[in-house]
C-alpha cells in the first residue's frame, strides 16, 4: 500500500455507528488491510547518452507511500558500484515534466455501481488528471462492464480525450481482469518512451460465470503482461466493495502505486498525486571518465534522502563517438606457435580507415566491416619482440590507436653436418728490413775508399827502404843508378796503370753497385723475404770483392816495394820485379 487510509473517515464512520446503538460488520475489504509494508524507492526511468561522455538520468524519489520526495540536491547523489571511480555526479535538477511526454491509457469501471456520484467524480478527477499532462503527451481511453472496450485510441487531441470522458455510459457487470489486460495491450502500442495504466475500479470481479466471473481473461494475465512489458499500473480502488489484493498486486508487480479511496471526494486528489509522479522528477547529469565501447553498462546511483538511503540501478549501452579498438586475443605469454591476432574496432560514425603498423610494415583492412586480423608466426618473425600499432579513424575525422607488444619464441636452428673449420695460421712474413736506395752501400763512397787506399799504398812503397845492393865500382854504381831511373821510370808507370785499373774497378764497383741496387729494389717490390735475401747476398758479394779489391792491391803494392822494375818489364808488376832481381843479381855478379 502506497498510500495511507484515510483513518478520521474510518474513526468517525465507527463512532456513527456505535451511537446508533448497534454493532455492523466492517467491510470484508477494511477488515483484511494489511500492514503498510511498502518502502522509499529510487527508480531511474531513462538515461540518454546523446552527449556521452556526458549522462543523463531521469529518476523518481519517492517515500514510503509513494510520494515523490523533494528538495535533493547534487550532494545527494553519488556513484557506487562498478563506476565509483569513472563517473562523476555534476548537477541536479528537480523537474515538472510539463515538457516530458507519457503515455497515459485511462482504465475505467463503468458498471452498474459506478452510476451516478461515482462516475461524475471519476470524470471531474480525469479531466484534471489530462488538463495536467504535458501538451504532447498522449492519451487512449477505455472502459470495462460486462465486457471491455477500447473507447479512444491514444491521442494528444486535449478536445477529443475530454469529450470521451464526459460521455462515458454505465450500467452492466464488472469484467475487471479483461478491462486490466486490454489497458495493458493498449499501453503497448505506445509511441512515447514512458507508457502508464491509470485503472479506477469501484469492485471485484463479478458475472454470470460458473465461478463468479465474467471475463475470459485469468486473473493474472494482465499484471503478467505489464510486468513482463515493463508497464506500471497505477490502481485506484473506489469504496468499500473493491477487490484490494487485486489492484495492489497489479500495481505493486508492476512498479506502479496503489491508491485505496472510500470516498469519490477524493479522486481528484488521487489523480492529482498520479500526475504529480508523473510530472515531477530528477534530471540527474553526470560525466563519465571511461571510453564507450558499445558494451552494456550497469549503473548504480545512492540518494541521501530524509526517509534513508536509497539505491538506484538501470543498464545502458555505451555509446561510441570516438572509434575503439577492442583487441580479442592479446597474447600474456611469449607465441610458441603461429596464430592470428584479432581485433574488433567500434564506432558510432562510419569507419574510413582501419590499419595496422607491425614492426614499421603497414596493413591494411576492410573499414566496412571493422576487423582486424594480423598473423602472428614464431618461424618467420625477424625479431623476439613484434610492436604492433592498430589505427582507425571515423567519418568525422575521429581518430583512435592501440599499440602493444607480442612476444614470440624464435625457433632454435636444426644442427647440420658440416665440416670442421681448421684455422690454418697464416705465414707471416718475418719482418725485414727492406732496405731503401739510402741503404744500399754509397758506389762513389766506395770508390773513395779504394782511391785512398791507393794513395796509401803510394806511401808506403815511398817510405818503404828498398834492398841493400853491396857496394860496387864506379860502373857498378853508374849501372845502378840507371837502373834505379830504370826502376823509378818503371814504378811511376806501374803506379800510373795501377790507379787507372782501381779507377776503373772503382767504376765498375760504382756500376755493379747501382745495378745491384735497383735489382734489390726491384725485387723487393716482390716480396719482403726474397727482398732480404738478395740484400744480403748483394751485401755478401760487394765484402768479398772489396776484400778482393784490397787484397789485390795490396798484394800489388808489396810486391812493387821489395822488387826493382826493369824498363822492359811488361805492365805486369810480379813479372817485372823479378826481371830486376834478376839484373840486380847479374849486375852484382
Amino acid at each position: 500500500m502506497k498510500r495511507g487510509t484515510p483513518l478520521l473517515l474510518l474513526t468517525l464512520t465507527l463512532t456513527a455507528l456505535v451511537m446508533m446503538g448497534g454493532v455492523f460488520p466492517l467491510p470484508s475489504a477494511l477488515a483484511d488491510l494489511p500492514a503498510q509494508t511498502n518502502e522509499p524507492t529510487f527508480e531511474i526511468v531513462e538515461i540518454d547518452t546523446t552527449n556521452f561522455p556526458r549522462i543523463t538520468v531521469v529518476a523518481n524519489v519517492a517515500n514510503e507511500v509513494g510520494q515523490p520526495i523533494p528538495g535533493l540536491r547534487a550532494d545527494d547523489f553519488g556513484v557506487t558500484g562498478e563506476f565509483v571511480d569513472s563517473v562523476e555526479v555534476v548537477n541536479v535538477e528537480s523537474v515538472q515534466t510539463e515538457d516530458r511526454d507519457v503515455s497515459v491509457v485511462l482504465v475505467i469501471d463503468t458498471s452498474s455501481s459506478m452510476a451516478e456520484t461515482p462516475i461524475q467524480q471519476t470524470q471531474v478527477a480525469a479531466r484534471a488528471f489530462v488538463e495536467e499532462l504535458s501538451p504532447n503527451s498522449s492519451v487512449a481511453i477505455v472502459t470495462f462492464d460486462s465486457t471491455a472496450q477500447l473507447r479512444l485510441p491514444f491521442t494528444s487531441n486535449r478536445d477529443e480525450i475530454l469529450r470521451v470522458i464526459d460521455q462515458l455510459p454505465f450500467g452492466g457487470q464488472t469484467a475487471l481482469y479483461d478491462g486490466a489486460l486490454l489497458g495493458v495491450e493498449t499501453a503497448l502500442d505506445a509511441t512515447d518512451e514512458q507508457a502508464v495504466v491509470v485503472l479506477l475500479s469501484d469492485g471485484a470481479e463479478f458475472g454470470d460465470g460458473p465461478d463468479g466471473t465474467t471475463s475470459e481473461a485469468s486473473r493474472e494475465a494482465a499484471r503478467e503482461l505489464a510486468a513482463e512489458q515493463g508497464i506500471p499500473v497505477y490502481a485506484i480502488g473506489l469504496g468499500f466493495g473493491i477487490d484490494r489484493s487485486y489492484l495492489m498486486e497489479l500495481a505493486d508487480d508492476t512498479d506502479g502505486t496503489f491508491f485505496e479511496s472510500p470516498d469519490p471526494q477524493e479522486l481528484l486528489t488521487i489523480y492529482d498525486d498520479i500526475a504529480f509522479i508523473l510530472n515531477t522528477q530528477y534530471i540527474i547529469t553526470l560525466d563519465a571518465s571511461f571510453l564507450g565501447d558499445g558494451d552494456v553498462k550497469d549503473i548504480e546511483l545512492t540518494a541521501d534522502t530524509p526517509d534513508g538511503a536509497l539505491t538506484g540501478t538501470a543498464s545502458f549501452e555505451a555509446p561510441v563517438p570516438v572509434p575503439f579498438i577492442r583487441v580479442d586475443n592479446a597474447p600474456e605469454a611469449p607465441v610458441e606457435q603461429a596464430t592470428v591476432l584479432t581485433a574488433q574496432v567500434l564506432a558510432d560514425d562510419p569507419l574510413t580507415s582501419v590499419t595496422a603498423d607491425v614492426n614499421g610494415e603497414t596493413l591494411e583492412f576492410d573499414p566496412a566491416t571493422g576487423v582486424v586480423e594480423i598473423p602472428i608466426d614464431p618461424a618467420t618473425a625477424s625479431a623476439e619482440t613484434i610492436d604492433i600499432t592498430i589505427n582507425a579513424v571515423d567519418a568525422d575525422g575521429d581518430t583512435t590507436s592501440e599499440s602493444l607488444t607480442v612476444q614470440v619464441v624464435l625457433p632454435t636452428p636444426t644442427p647440420t653436418d658440416t665440416a670442421t673449420a681448421t684455422h690454418t695460421p697464416t705465414d707471416v712474413p718475418t719482418e725485414t728490413n727492406t732496405p731503401t736506395p739510402t741503404d744500399t752501400p754509397d758506389a762513389s763512397a766506395t770508390a773513395q775508399v779504394l782511391a785512398q787506399l791507393a794513395t796509401e799504398t803510394e806511401q808506403a812503397l815511398a817510405t818503404d827502404t828498398p834492398t841493400t845492393v853491396p857496394t860496387a865500382t864506379p860502373d857498378v854504381v853508374a849501372t845502378a843508378e840507371e837502373l834505379a831511373a830504370i826502376e823509378a821510370a818503371t814504378e811511376s808507370v806501374a803506379l800510373t796503370e795501377t790507379a787507372d785499373a782501381i779507377a776503373e774497378a772503382a767504376i765498375a764497383t760504382d756500376d755493379a753497385l747501382e745495378a745491384a741496387t735497383d735489382q734489390a729494389i726491384e725485387e723487393a717490390t716482390e716480396t719482403a723475404q726474397a727482398e732480404a735475401t738478395e740484400v744480403a747476398a748483394t751485401e755478401s758479394a760487394q765484402q768479398a770483392a772489396t776484400d778482393q779489391a784490397i787484397d789485390e792491391s795490396t798484394a800489388t803494392a808489396q810486391a812493387e816495394a821489395t822488387h826493382t822494375p826493369t824498363p822492359t818489364d811488361t805492365p805486369d808488376i810480379e813479372a817485372t820485379a823479378d826481371e830486376l832481381a834478376a839484373q840486380a843479381l847479374s849486375t852484382d855478379a
